[in-house]
């Protein structure tokens, strides 16, 4: 995102006009409010925190912090551990099936 020219060119124009700033604020406030009138609305956020941006964030740093420590982890899939890996012959749990 930060790499993004059109991005940043739009965040330029508004930290430099006023009127962008007030427009920017106005469409979070209303995207707010039809976020408060829904009757699940910061539940449905919560849930897609938790489901969703912190497993890929915790992956994603995992993923960092493995590189740093060992150089042929670098291609290891940084979203493997999202997922239950299961051995050879053991008994699958969570309706997963076990691989042979």
């Amino acid at each position: 995102m930060m790499q993004d020219p059109a991005m940043l060119r739009q965040t330029l124009e508004v930290a430099r006009n006023p009127e962008l700033m007030r427009e920017q604020m106005r469409t979070t406030d209303r995207a707010l409010s039809n976020i408060e009138s829904h009757p699940e609305g910061f539940n449905m956020l919560r849930r897609m925190y938790t489901d969703v941006q912190a497993p890929l964030q915790n992956a994603m740093d995992g993923a960092a912090s493995g590189r740093a420590a060992a150089a042929p982890a670098a291609n290891a899939n940084p979203f493997a551990s999202l997922f239950q890996t299961t051995t050879p012959g053991a008994p699958a749990t969570g309706g997963e099936r076990a691989v042979s």
